[in-house]
C-alpha cells in the first residue's frame, strides 16, 4: 500500500509541475496513468485525481470533461470534498450556460457547506453570490436580487464591511442590467457608504460604484449628474495609479457622450480624444470601438459646425467599411455631411 500512496504521489505531482507549465493533455495522461495503476485509491487520492484532471480539462476549455470529472467527486461521502466539487461543477454549468444545472450544483454546495460550518459562514454568502450571478445570467431578476439580499444579511451579520460593500455593488449592477434605477441607485449608495468605511475615499472598488452610478443616471438621461460621478471615477483612478486602459477608456466615452448631450462640443471632443489614447494603448489596431470613438469626435465638430467634421467621419466610416460593420449613426451622419463618399463606396462594393 505504502508503494502505492508513493506511486500516486509522484504521479500526482509531475501532473501538477504539468498543469504549472501548461501542459494540461500530458497532465492529463499523468492522472489516467494513476486510475489505470492503482485500482484501489483512498478517497481523499481519488477525489484529488479527479479533481486534477477537471482543473486541467477546464484550462483547456473542455466543459464536458471537467463535469464528468467533478461529478465523480460530487456524490463523495467526505462533505468537504463533495461541497467542494459540487461549487465547481456550479461554476462549469454556468460556463455552457446550463443555468439550472448550475444553480442546482451551487445549491448542493451550499447545503454541504452549512452541515460543516454552519448557517451564517462567510462560505455561505459566498456561494449564494455564486447562485444569484446564474440567476442573473439565467435572466431571473427576482431569484437573483434574493440570493444577493440573503448574502448581504451574512456580511452584515458578520460585519465585514469590504464584501459587504462588494455584495451591494453586485446586487445593484443585477438591477441596473433590468433597467431598475430606483434600486440600482439605492444599493449603489449603500455600497459606496461601505466601501469608504471600509477602504477609504480613493479606492478602485468606490470608482466602480462610482462609474456605475453614471451609468444609471446617463440611461435616464441625468447627464449632469452622471459626469459628476464620472470625475469622481477618474479622480480616484489618478490617485490609485489605475491602469485598466479598457475601462479608462469606456469612461472617457462616457464623459464624451454626456458632454455631447449637454452642447459642450469643446469637452466631449477632449473627451473622445482621450479614450482613443486609452485604446491606443491597448492595441494600435483599429476596431470598432476605435470607428464609434472617430464618430463620436465627429458628431461633435458636426454640431459645433466646425471644419474638422469631415476628417473624422471619414476616419469612422473607413473603419467601419473594412470591418464591415454595421453602425447606422455613422451611416446616418456620413449621408448629411458627405454623401458622395457613400454613393463612391457602393459603386466600388456593391455588395
Amino acid at each position: 500500500m505504502e508503494t502505492k500512496e508513493m506511486n500516486v504521489k509522484a504521479i500526482q505531482e509531475k501532473a501538477e509541475r504539468l498543469v504549472e507549465d501548461c501542459d494540461y493533455e500530458s497532465a492529463v495522461k499523468c492522472y489516467e496513468e494513476v486510475l489505470l495503476k492503482v485500482k484501489e485509491l483512498s478517497e481523499a487520492d481519488l477525489a484529488k485525481v479527479h479533481s486534477g484532471m477537471a482543473e486541467a480539462y477546464n484550462e483547456m476549455g473542455d466543459y464536458e470533461q471537467v463535469i464528468e470529472h467533478y461529478k465523480a467527486v460530487a456524490s463523495a461521502p467526505n462533505t468537504a470534498l463533495a461541497s467542494k466539487a459540487n461549487c465547481k461543477l456550479g461554476h462549469a454549468y454556468l460556463q455552457i450556460k446550463d443555468y439550472k444545472s448550475s444553480i442546482s450544483s451551487y445549491k448542493a454546495a451550499l447545503e454541504l457547506t452549512k452541515k460543516l460550518l454552519g448557517e451564517g459562514h462567510k462560505s455561505i454568502a459566498t456561494l449564494l453570490t455564486f447562485i444569484a450571478m446564474a440567476y442573473q445570467e439565467g435572466e431571473d431578476l427576482k431569484n437573483a436580487a434574493e440570493s444577493y439580499k440573503e448574502a448581504i444579511e451574512i456580511y452584515k451579520k458578520q460585519n465585514v464591511l469590504e464584501e459587504l460593500g462588494h455584495e451591494y455593488y453586485l446586487l445593484a449592477k443585477c438591477y441596473e442590467e433590468y433597467g431598475q434605477s430606483k434600486e440600482a441607485k439605492e444599493n449603489l449608495k449603500l455600497a459606496e457608504e461601505v466601501l469608504i468605511k471600509a477602504k477609504g475615499c480613493n479606492d478602485n472598488m468606490v470608482a466602480d460604484c462610482c462609474q456605475l452610478f453614471a451609468t444609471v443616471l446617463i440611461n435616464n438621461e441625468e447627464y449632469k449628474e452622471a459626469l459628476e460621478y464620472l470625475t469622481r471615477t477618474m479622480d480616484i483612478w489618478l490617485v490609485t495609479e489605475f491602469d485598466d486602459y479598457e475601462k479608462i477608456a469606456d469612461t472617457c466615452v462616457q464623459k464624451g457622450y454626456c458632454n455631447y448631450k449637454l452642447g459642450r462640443y469643446n469637452l466631449g471632443i477632449n473627451n473622445y480624444k482621450l479614450g482613443l489614447e486609452q485604446r491606443r494603448k491597448i492595441s494600435s489596431v483599429e476596431d470598432e470601438w476605435t470607428a464609434i470613438l472617430y464618430y463620436g469626435i465627429a458628431k461633435c465638430f458636426y454640431k459645433k459646425k466646425g471644419e474638422m467634421v469631415d476628417e473624422w467621419l471619414l476616419k469612422a466610416f473607413t473603419v467601419m467599411s473594412d470591418l464591415k460593420m454595421k453602425e447606422p449613426r455613422i451611416l446616418k451622419l456620413m449621408k448629411k455631411v458627405m454623401p458622395k463618399k457613400i454613393d463612391e463606396t457602393v459603386k466600388a462594393n456593391p455588395s
